[in-house]
């Protein structure tokens, strides 16, 4: 449900499933390194429907506001939507690279382990 009483359309079906693959992802990295590719590349997908969406609508801004300021120029507000896109989808690639980085960190520190134990 939104905020303005309306089911979710398409898009953000797809992004709210998205977001529970990435993140189901980059908990699973925890345990298999391999697997930090998901959360990478949901989070690569989320980075370029937020471009997409903001480039169009700064080539149709028939949804955004314009807004005049003090000294003349007008400017788009896209407001929180295509930050908060960012914002998860840098998250979910980060989240990737850290879990590939401390996943081998981990192999390393196992196989060392074993070798020393045999």
């Amino acid at each position: 449900m939104t905020g303005w009483g309306g089911g979710l359309n398409h898009e953000e079906r797809l992004l709210s499933r998205l977001a529970l693959v990435g993140v189901a992802g980059a908990a699973a990295t925890l345990r298999w390194r391999r697997l930090a590719f998901v959360p990478v590349a949901t989070g690569v997908v989320v980075l370029f429907y937020a471009l997409r969406a903001v480039l169009y609508y700064a080539l149709d801004p028939g949804l955004y506001v314009e807004v005049s300021v003090y000294s003349g120029p007008t400017r788009f507000v896209l407001g929180a939507e295509p930050v908060l896109l960012v914002a998860g989808g840098a998250l979910l690639v980060a989240a990737g690279v850290v879990g590939w980085r401390d996943g081998s960190a981990h192999a390393d520190a196992t196989v060392g382990s074993s070798t020393l134990s045999a």
